[in-house]
């Protein structure tokens, strides 16, 4: 009964495609066929059973091995209609009519399984859900083919903030004479099942919405097209607030006096006029005037040392070790007028690459491994203090011992300083600090490697010491905070608090301005962009309209965890904005809005400008994604 079917498949072969890509006849009279048959699914499973124990089969084809005999037949037919659609497929001249066409097919399969548990029995899960699989792949290969041309006018080449006028309408042109031509060709085909034309309605318009979006984001986002961050003040025909009028603004204030920033970063925090002050000078100390708003905290080395108080915190024009000097052998404690060398090899006796061992029978041998032992270090030691070297930083190893008693020794008896055991993560610090090259090698050890400083001194603090290296010369533009405090707890946290300090003065230096705090520059941003919006049309209203309305989360959020009704708060926020008080913010500890500024509480404006920027970059990176793969 099912030969007459397949040979039935195989000798459908029109020539003409179906018009609009519409179900094919052969489709629906097949799957009703099948459906039919496997009302008869015990019988027919019966009946072929025994044909197939009574058949000589030798080697057993995969299908039969996983299904049963009327399962397999029944999967043959449907690959059998498969091939013939994809066949048929290939009739349309249009790829995007191709993938319509088994879109149409392939759902009317699938409904007809979904509707016959008889059938969804013989197939199983497995080869439902490779369908339904193959459905998803249709559905992106007709988006790609449909709209890929279209959607180029809103791609990064093709859309830019700073695009002027005319050429913005050109591509809006571009892209709605594409959108036009594409309604015209596919006005006349068909997709028979509802739920299938919901679902390419919904991706359509997303994909189209999001693309557009995205577009509208990045201009809005963009910091040559319309600077919104401090206020998004007009000028004459646009929106737009230049980098040289940035001074016209109603809060920003120009950092001029470092008193200003040490104001602000008092606050009434404890040890904040003590912490505020070093932290602004550590940062200025740094500052490069070649590239005067470009500053790297890794230039500032924070060094913490247990006993004393918060209040003996100090910065050091120099460099700080938490550690002790050698002492071996009656070692030098203070070195002034100090050549100082940083060393990245060991002052000890070298080993072989390979696991080794000597034998020694007598003690002569001894006596002569102790002499080349001597001998070698003592070499190392004459090229070292030929060089007028007397302060030695040694970078720690594991390899073997930097040093040996042996090697401190003879060191100490040629008047050197030797600090031992120094971090390589700090190596580059300290020779940037010196303006010293590190020595790899005991044959590179020449004198203009040498750093030069005034003073190399262990110094006693509390129960512990430390060593201080002062007075360098050319020293480079780094600093060191020395931070004290009573238990591990406070140091931490004074620590915390420090370079968050530095961070603000950091931000500060990148960008000379600040802008008031406690929200008001979203609610003010946000009450700008909502005004704008009312004065355009279409997706574009739409994107500034949601953009305005996301900036509210800021004040929301800080009424929020104020413990403030952030409904009521907002509200009273933006209707003073509405009158014309800018400055008005949420004053937390007062748990009301008052005019910020009076209270000192603002902020740096690259703090606001990174959050937009990085926000609306996030989301436009988001729109880019078309699907998501889940895997285990």
């Amino acid at each position: 009964m099912f030969s007459d079917l397949e040979n039935s498949i195989r000798a459908d072969a029109a020539k003409s495609p179906v018009p609009g890509g519409a179900v094919h006849p052969l489709t629906s009279y097949v799957m009703n066929y099948l459906k039919y048959a496997c009302e008869y699914k015990a019988t027919l499973e019966q009946v072929f059973a025994e044909d197939h124990q009574a058949a000589d089969a030798k080697s057993p084809t995969a299908k039969a091995a996983e299904h049963t005999p009327f399962a397999a037949q029944i999967i043959g037919v449907m690959e059998l209609l498969d091939s013939n659609l994809e066949t048929k497929s290939k009739l349309y001249r249009e790829l995007a009519l191709n993938y319509v066409f088994l879109m149409n097919n392939g759902r009317y399969i699938i409904k007809k399984i979904k509707e016959s548990a008889e059938i969804h029995e013989v197939v199983g899960d497995n080869w439902y859900r490779k369908r339904s699989s193959e459905m998803r792949q249709y559905h992106k290969s007709y988006q790609r083919e449909t709209w890929s041309k279209a959607l180029a006018c809103f791609k990064d080449e093709g859309l830019k903030g700073s695009m002027l006028k005319p050429a913005l309408k050109e591509k809006m042109k571009s892209f709605n004479a594409m959108f036009e031509e594409i309604h015209k060709n596919q006005s006349n085909w068909v997709v028979c099942d509802e739920q299938l034309k919901s679902e390419l309605r919904v991706s359509i318009t997303a994909v189209v919405v999001s693309w557009q979006v995205q577009a509208e984001f990045e201009r809005e986002a963009s910091g040559e097209a319309r600077q919104v961050w401090a206020g998004g003040y007009r000028e004459q025909n646009q929106r737009v607030v230049r980098r040289e009028s940035v001074e016209s603004w109603p809060w920003p204030w120009i950092w001029t006096r470092e008193e200003k920033v040490i104001i602000v970063l008092h606050g009434r925090s404890q040890y904040s006029n003590l912490l505020a002050p070093l932290a602004v000078e550590a940062v200025l100390s740094v500052v490069d005037p070649a590239h005067p708003d470009l500053v790297d905290l890794r230039d500032v080395k924070i060094v913490k040392k247990l006993g004393g108080t918060v209040d003996d915190t100090e910065l050091v024009k120099g460099l700080v070790f938490d550690k002790k000097v050698s002492h071996a052998s009656g070692g030098l404690t203070r070195v002034e007028n100090a050549k100082i060398a940083v060393i990245q090899f060991q002052i000890s006796p070298p080993k072989t690459d390979i696991e080794q061992s000597i034998v020694v029978s007598d003690y002569t041998q001894m006596d002569r491994i102790l002499r080349e032992e001597r001998n070698y270090i003592l070499g190392m030691v004459k090229k070292i203090k030929a060089t007028g070297c007397n302060v030695l930083l040694i970078q720690k190893s594991i390899l073997r011992d930097a040093v040996t008693d042996l090697s401190l020794h003879y060191l100490a008896k040629a008047k050197i300083l030797v600090i031992k055991d120094v971090e390589r993560d700090d190596i580059e610090f300290i020779t940037k600090t010196l303006n010293c090259l590190p020595i790899a090698n005991i044959e590179h050890f020449r004198e203009e490697k040498l750093g030069f400083a005034g003073c190399v001194e262990e110094v006693s603090i509390g129960d512990g010491k430390i060593v201080k290296i002062t007075g360098i010369k050319d020293m480079g533009r780094t600093t060191t905070v020395l931070v004290r405090g009573s238990n591990q707890l406070v140091i931490d946290e004074a620590e915390r608090s420090l370079h968050d300090a530095l961070c603000v003065v950091r931000c500060l230096v990148n960008k000379k301005y600040l802008i008031a705090g406690g929200g008001a520059p979203e609610i003010e941003m946000s009450r700008q962009l909502g005004a704008w919006a009312k004065e355009l049309l279409g997706m574009e209203s739409y994107c500034i309209k949601e953009f305005a309305e996301a900036l509210e989360v800021v004040p929301y959020t800080l009424a929020e965890n104020a413990g403030l009704n952030p409904i009521v708060i907002v509200t009273e926020l933006r209707n003073r904005h509405a009158q014309g008080e800018i400055n008005a913010g949420i004053n937390v500890r007062k748990g009301q809005i008052t005019n910020i500024l009076e209270e000192n509480v603002v902020q740096p404006l690259l703090v606001s400008t990174s959050a937009i920027t990085l926000a609306a970059e996030c989301v436009r990176m988001i729109l880019k994604i078309d699907d998501i793969v889940t895997v285990r």
